[in-house]
This record gives C-alpha cells, structure tokens and sequence, in this order.
C-alpha cells in the first residue's frame, strides 16, 4: 500500500524521511509530534505537552478545544473519545517510543500513521 496517497501532504511531509528509509518507529515519533504541534498551535497551550496536552486540549468541561458543539450525549461522548484517543496514543506510543529501545513493523507503522491522520482530519474541525 502507498501510504502517501491515503494520507494528509502535512503527515507525509513530516514522515517521509523515516518512513521512507524503513524507519517506522521513528516515522511514527514523527507523526505523534506533529499531532502534538498541531494541537498546542490550535489551542494556545504552548506550556503543555503530550498526555496533558491532549487532556487539557479535548478533555473535561473546559477543554481549550470542542470538535462539536458539546450538546448532546453522543457529542458529548464523541468529544471525548477522541480526547482519549489521543491521550492513549501519547501513553501507549509516543512515550514509550521516547522512553525505551522499541521496534515497530511496518504493518504497524501503517496502521498508526492512518489512525493519526484519521485523528488529525479530526482535530482540524476543532474550534476554541
């Protein structure tokens, strides 16, 4: 599968060096520090990173962001969803990336990246 065709040219871009030279683990580093600058520039929370990023970001009754109009059980609860995908994805992939000697797969590579773009078209929705 040609990952640069099923993904945003803004992912690709920050991705490609890694991905190309078959260096998934970092090329998914790349991705989920992308999402993070993303979201810290779209929310103005520029003294938080990662985990807590992403709670203050989507998270709770005064999350800085709202990718709905937070009304209804099923806004509510897509709301978030999506605060605790990207949190799990800080916990479960980017910290330990940063932390200890890991090694993804390809298929995993592709996997995460097309789940963070799918996040990323998310967040782009987003408003404060």
């Amino acid at each position: 599968m040609d990952i640069k065709s099923q993904i945003r040219p803004d992912l690709w871009d920050v991705i490609s060096s890694h991905y190309e030279k078959q260096d998934y683990t970092e090329a998914i580093r790349d991705a989920l520090l992308h999402v993070n600058e993303i979201v810290r520039e779209k929310s103005g929370l520029v003294d938080k990173d990662g985990v807590k990023l992403m709670e203050s970001a989507f998270l709770g009754k005064n999350a800085a962001l709202r990718i709905n109009k937070y009304e209804t059980e099923t806004e509510k609860n897509i709301q978030e969803g999506i605060g605790f995908a990207l949190k799990g994805l800080m916990m479960s992939v980017r910290n330990p990336i940063s932390h200890e000697k890991l090694s993804y797969s390809e298929e995993d590579a592709l996997a995460i990246i097309l789940y963070v773009n799918y996040i990323l078209n998310i967040v782009d929705k987003s408003h404060g």
